[in-house]
């Protein structure tokens, strides 16, 4: 046996002792015939057969104490935060022996497009290097391992979409006429290297290029958003200032009409296109806007695609947050011709969703923040009075200390209440890669270089697996239907899939293993279903089981994010 064989023999050992051992179960009673898989396995993926069936004599057979840290448990500072933990349960009560989750197919919500990040390709000379000075300033991949990359995060994490930034094109006004273009005035292969704004994104080129590289790995939603806070001063208000100044509305809308045509000449015609990355963030990297300029420049942009014959349709505010976005949102969806040119109402996450243990201690334990849901189920019902979707399109935030897992249980707590309580079609991470940065959580894939800049390794995340868990089945396309637990720290949302699959994605917040049974009331189930299992030491281990028509029972191991995709009949 190779050495490489050698390792995936203890790994897959492990796998199986350690869900044994988290999850007592009876005899396996599941069935190894080939389950729905829609993609394939994640490079490292243990592999490990999983116990379909478990049962809990004691809290202790979890291997874990029935309290743990009870002086702690559920309580703040005086500044509002909870408390330092390490890496102990935040909550101290005592877990379920056994929870039911009941999914009812006929009560059905938002259709899903998907799940990605921004991509950020590697002619973004600069970008590595400002945040870590040891990298070579300029970067570069063979188009093998671009490839490669990209296989990783569309077909292997499952991803579809992808946030294009751009910016550089227009250096110089290129007339005084917002409704022609002087062609030999624009920057299509803009590099950061090329002058002294600073590093933030690339011309339309660079991302074209990067989308064709994408797409016939799974990328289906690509769109491109512009960032001019760092442009040459002629159309802001002041030096210096990202403010647009009042009258230049149809100047940056022929700004992003140009790009819009650029990327259509090189083959790739964008479905969308993003006004401004966070219009209300005055020392973002993006150009700030008040509501009524934003309207004024949907509207004349809306205009220009039209004229160019392009069915482009635009996103916006793509704000800070859905606090700051709201009041954008309401000065789009009260014009009606603005509102006609909307493909999507977009906002970022940097509110209550940005520390791992501030999302551990409220959306962890069940309880979401009750202000920044109040924001967000504003958008959720002011988009569907006029049958808009609503993205979540940015989200990052910090470690705080508690490792690289625990903060991607709680992103994907995030994920789930976006889905469930903001009903939103699309969820995008920071970046779909970038580099090794402990303290941080942004990115799902890690890439490094070489001391000439060249790309030399890449590697999935545990964000980028833990989201997987979405991602490689809630695939484009998907209903999300209604499903409840009876805990609130075992977390359900449920999804009709395309090929007549039920897929329910459980998060389990508790230290120990949790019993489930997974019914669908008047649902007919039937033939062999798939169990996918992510936890810290897992990345993603999967068995099939034989689907019942009633009561479907599971073991959850401790901290873990599983998904069931069952045949419906």
């Amino acid at each position: 046996m190779t050495t490489e064989g050698i390792a995936m023999k203890r790994l897959t050992v492990f796998a199986f002792l350690f869900l044994s051992l988290a999850c007592r179960a009876e005899p396996d009673r599941s069935q190894t015939s080939a389950g729905p898989a829609p993609r394939g396995p994640v490079t490292g993926d243990a592999g490990a057969p999983i116990d379909s069936t478990c049962r809990f004599d004691t809290v202790a057979d979890a291997g874990q104490p029935a309290v743990v840290d009870a002086g702690h448990g559920g309580h703040h500072d005086d500044a509002g935060h909870p408390p330092a933990h390490g890496d102990e349960a935040i909550d101290a009560g005592l877990p379920p022996a056994r929870v039911t989750v009941n999914v009812n197919t006929s009560a059905r919500f938002q259709t899903v497009s998907g799940f990605g990040a921004t991509a950020v390709p590697f002619e973004n000379d600069r970008f590595y290097n400002s945040h870590v000075s040891t990298v070579p300033p300029v970067v570069s991949a063979t188009p093998a391992k671009r490839q490669a990359l990209a296989k990783l995060i569309f077909e292997d994490l499952g991803m579809s979409r992808a946030r294009l930034p751009y910016r550089g094109i227009e250096p110089t006004n290129d007339n005084g006429d917002a409704e022609a273009f002087d062609w030999t005035k624009f920057v299509f292969d803009y590099r950061p290297t090329q002058d002294a704004i600073g590093s933030l994104a690339t011309g339309p080129d660079h991302t074209a290029a990067l989308v064709k590289d994408s797409i016939p790995f799974g990328l289906t939603t690509f769109f491109p958003v512009n960032s001019v806070e760092w442009e040459p001063d002629w159309m802001h208000a002041a030096a210096g200032s990202p403010r647009v100044a009042p009258g230049m509305e149809a100047e940056f809308a022929e700004f992003i009409a140009a790009a819009a045509k650029r990327y259509a000449d090189l083959g790739v015609e964008v479905p969308y296109l993003s006004i401004a990355n966070e219009p209300s963030f005055a020392t973002g990297l993006g150009a700030s806007l008040t509501p009524a300029q934003l309207v004024d420049v949907v509207k004349y942009a809306g205009r220009r695609f039209r004229a160019l014959g392009f069915s482009t349709k635009l996103v916006a505010p793509d704000d800070f947050s859905p606090a700051n976005a709201l009041p954008y949102v309401r000065a789009l969806l009260a014009d009606t011709e603005a509102r006609g040119y909307l493909g999507a109402i977009a906002y970022h996450s940097y509110d209550a969703y940005v520390s791992t243990r501030d999302m551990l201690a409220t959306s962890g334990m069940g309880a979401p923040p009750a202000g920044p849901i109040a924001a967000r189920q504003e958008i959720r019902d002011l988009a569907a009075t006029w049958g808009l979707p609503v993205w979540m399109t940015e989200s990052s935030g910090s470690v705080d200390g508690l490792g690289r897992f625990k903060s991607a249980l709680a992103r994907v707590n995030h994920v789930h209440d976006e889905l469930v309580y903001a009903n939103v079609a699309a969820f995008d991470q920071m970046s779909h890669w970038f580099l090794d940065r402990p303290d941080y959580e942004e990115a799902l894939a890690t890439v490094s270089f070489d001391a000439s800049g060249a790309l030399a390794t890449y590697a999935a995340l545990p964000i980028g697996t833990a989201m997987s868990q979405y991602a490689r089945y809630v695939r484009p396309g998907s209903v999300r239907v209604a499903a409840t637990s009876t805990n609130a720290r075992v977390r359900a949302s449920a999804f009709v899939a395309p090929g007549n699959r039920l897929v329910v994605v459980i998060i389990n917040n508790w230290s120990t293993g949790i019993s489930l049974s997974l019914s669908a009331p008047g649902t007919l189930l039937g033939g062999v279903g798939e169990r996918i299992v992510t936890t810290e030491q897992i990345s993603r281990a999967s068995t099939n089981f034989a689907v019942s028509s009633g009561s479907n029972d599971f073991c959850v191991p401790p901290e873990s994010i599983t998904t069931i995709v069952t045949p419906l009949l």
